[in-house]
């Protein structure tokens, strides 16, 4: 997995008032904290950020944080805030990652082919569009492929029948139903 860099300013007012001002300058607010560091305000270029959601990975990519010239921290984000109308974004939040620590992170599941089941008249209904996986950040798949060409009517696909790549788990507490071939 290739890292993007993303160059960042610690800004030094914080809150409403300060996010507000950082707004007023065409930049986005956000915080940076995670394990042995202490939460960072900052602001970034809204062309940065949408270059980052643009790319193969979107929110998975792992990010090389340059803040003001300091040594690049490695870190993902975690939550990004949007206005409700406009879907402008109004403030991001990065957590720090560790290459030999796993993160969880929602995927994307992609369905391929044709289902048997549906070549004889029925319905493939796909249940869960994404799935949460466990990996390093390094191993985070870029979406998860799943072969339906399979499934007869009434069949079934849950979340534990997928095969995922090595050293990549799916984290759920029950076992549930991702697409199914109705009659």
């Amino acid at each position: 997995m290739n890292m993007q860099t993303l160059k960042v300013e610690e800004r030094a007012a914080t809150g409403k008032g300060g996010a507000r001002k950082i707004r007023a300058q065409g930049k986005i607010p956000g915080v940076l904290y995670g394990r042995e560091l202490e939460p960072t305000a900052l602001a970034c270029s809204p062309s940065d950020i949408r270059t980052v959601f643009k790319s193969k990975s979107g929110r998975n990519s792992v990010l090389q944080l340059e803040i003001d010239g300091r040594e690049p921290v490695s870190a993902m984000l975690k939550d990004v805030q949007r206005h409700p109308v406009s879907r402008k974004i109004l403030h991001l939040d990065f957590v720090r990652v560790f290459e030999d620590r796993p993160v969880e992170v929602d995927v994307e599941i992609h369905l391929l082919g044709k289902p048997v089941g549906v070549a004889a008249g029925g319905v493939l209904k796909q249940v869960a569009r994404s799935a949460r996986i466990r990996a390093l950040p390094s191993e985070i798949p870029e979406v998860i492929e799943v072969d339906v060409t399979p499934m007869k009517a009434g069949d079934a696909l849950s979340i534990s029948d997928i095969k995922l790549p090595e050293n990549v788990s799916a984290v759920y507490k029950v076992d549930y139903r991702v697409a199914h071939v109705s009659r």
